[in-house]
This record gives structure tokens, sequence and C-alpha cells, in this order.
């Protein structure tokens, strides 16, 4: 009983610190955008479904035809 406490115990403690650790670390995919956004531009990400992506890049660019599309993430499969 007291192997079995130690051992939940060990995991939430594990948990909770690799959360915070990857709070800390910033997001790679982000890197090439920091420029753009040092510069005082305006970064919007979008998570839409797959099949309203095509209307939704034409609603956006009929209200703000500046905005520069920057394309999808690619498709990865939950459990590769």
């Amino acid at each position: 009983m007291l192997l079995l406490a130690h051992a939940i115990a060990g995991a939430g403690v594990g948990s909770w610190l690799g959360g915070m650790v990857g709070m800390n670390i910033g997001n790679t995919r982000m890197k090439q955008f920091d420029p753009a956004i040092e510069s005082g531009k305006i970064l919007v990400i979008a998570d839409v479904p797959r099949e309203r992506v095509d209307a939704i890049e034409t609603r956006v660019k009929q209200h703000l035809p500046d905005a520069r599309i920057e394309g999808l993430e690619p498709l990865v499969p939950p459990f590769p």
C-alpha cells in the first residue's frame, strides 16, 4: 500500500514538474514569426476544421485585404 502511494505521489509530482518546465520552453514553431511580431505586426492563429479553411481564408481576405496567410500546419496523426 505504501509503495502504491509513493508511486502515485511520484507520478503526480513528475507530471506537475514536467508541466512547469514545458511552460517555460518557447514554441519552436513560433520562432519564425518573432521578427514580424517584434516589428509591431499582429499574429493571429486560428484553430479551425480543415474543411472550413478555404471559406475562412476568403472571409479574412474580404475584411483584411493586407492580411498574409502563412498556411496550414501539417496533418499529424495523434498517435504516430
